[in-house]
């Protein structure tokens, strides 16, 4: 199991980056000094203002990536367990039932 995010360091956060497919980004990452906390405390706008990621769509993906990662830290139950099973329909208990027999021999008495 991986480390929780806030205890990521600089290598951890190198790791995700490749993981994700954006490897162009671990140098500003790294120059950075990026880790798990820092991570978790990026904006949208840290990422053009202060990590100067010119592109809108790389700063889209980007962040859309950290969010995608940032909601797996915050509800990790969300993401690992398996769906849970609808409980099968139940027939009202007071649902009328014919106690009456069926068929032919029905009638003769």
């Amino acid at each position: 199991m991986p480390a929780p995010l806030h205890s990521w360091n600089v290598q951890n956060v190198q790791h995700w980056l490749v993981a994700e497919g954006l490897v162009d980004y671990k140098s500003i990452f790294l120059k950075n000094g990026i880790d798990g906390p820092s991570l978790l405390c990026l904006t949208k706008q840290d990422l053009k203002d202060e990590l100067d990621i010119i592109g809108l769509s790389d700063r889209k993906r980007l962040w859309a990536a950290i969010c995608a990662l940032t909601e797996k830290a915050v509800n990790p139950d969300t993401h690992t367990r398996p769906a849970q099973p609808s409980p099968p329909q139940l027939q009202s208990p007071t649902a009328p039932y014919s106690r009456q027999p069926i068929g032919p021999r029905a009638h003769a008495v």
